[in-house]
């Protein structure tokens, strides 16, 4: 999924489910806030990542969470990564499922991949998921409610 079907997508569900969107979340992200967290981290996010909380900010969006580049907001990527060191390995979290299960890119040379992988808590392992990137992953867990 590109980023014009994913917005035309949240268009569509914001028409139809105007609840969902009610949460608060955290304002767009400046590109500059972008550049500052991906130099913490010390990996380059999906340009998919950056298009997604440049136009539509983070924290709550509908039926998830997307971690944000702001250090105070509720869900920050940077403190969420850091604290979570024993599964992080050579990963970026992004989301969560509520469960104590995680999403996150995999790094490879300081660079975030596209798709998205799934941590299980249970196994404690890493594992590729079905999404190709952010957009797809959120399509089908935030802007799906098995209508």
């Amino acid at each position: 999924m590109n980023f014009e079907e994913f917005s035309k997508l949240i268009a569509e569900k914001k028409r139809s489910n105007p609840i969902w969107f009610q949460l608060e979340g955290d304002a767009p992200s400046s590109k500059e806030e972008i550049y500052q967290l991906e130099a913490n981290i010390d990996a380059q996010l999906p340009d998919e990542y950056r298009q997604f909380v440049t136009k539509f900010g983070s924290g709550y969006f509908a039926f998830s969470a997307v971690y944000s580049p702001n250090p105070d907001s509720n869900f920050p990527l940077e403190k969420t990564n850091f604290n979570n060191q024993g599964i992080r390995k050579n990963y970026i979290i992004f989301s969560e499922n509520g469960s104590g299960d995680h999403y996150g890119f995999q790094v490879s040379e300081k660079k975030c991949s596209s798709g998205v992988f799934f941590w299980d808590h249970e196994l404690e392992e890493w594992h590729r998921t079905e999404y190709s990137n952010l957009f797809a992953f959120l399509a089908s867990t935030a802007l799906n409610n098995n209508e």
